[in-house]
């Protein structure tokens, strides 16, 4: 026999959802996001230059971190390197999201739909 321990009744046990359809239906609803719509052409011009000049500071930064990876100790070398490999990484994500936007290709402002299988 087990024994059931915490709040709530047992007569609308046959009734009440599973945990895992309440997960379902949460995640089934999010499947098709409301903020689809493409990027403004006032607001792509915006975000161009912003990300151009942040661009300019992040490069300015990592090349300062490469002069400083000469200069350093030891601990400051393994973190400075660590540093410049994910500043690096975040860059060339950055640049490839401004190319995408100067070709003009279609960035959506909140999440791509995904796909249903129904």
């Amino acid at each position: 026999m087990v024994r059931r321990v915490g709040f709530g009744s047992t007569d609308d046990e046959q009734t009440a959802p599973s945990t895992a359809e309440v997960t379902k239906s949460r995640l089934d609803s999010g499947a098709q996001p409301q903020d689809t719509k493409p990027i403004s052409g006032p607001v792509r011009v915006f975000i161009v230059i912003f990300i151009g000049i942040w661009l300019v500071g992040w490069s300015v930064g990592i090349i300062f971190a490469v002069i400083a990876l000469f200069m350093g100790d030891d601990f400051s070398k393994l973190f400075l390197i660590f540093w410049i490999v994910l500043a690096s990484g975040g860059w060339l994500f950055a640049v490839k999201f401004l190319i995408a936007l100067l070709r003009g290709k279609i960035v959506h402002r909140g999440s791509k739909r995904r796909k249903t299988t129904e």
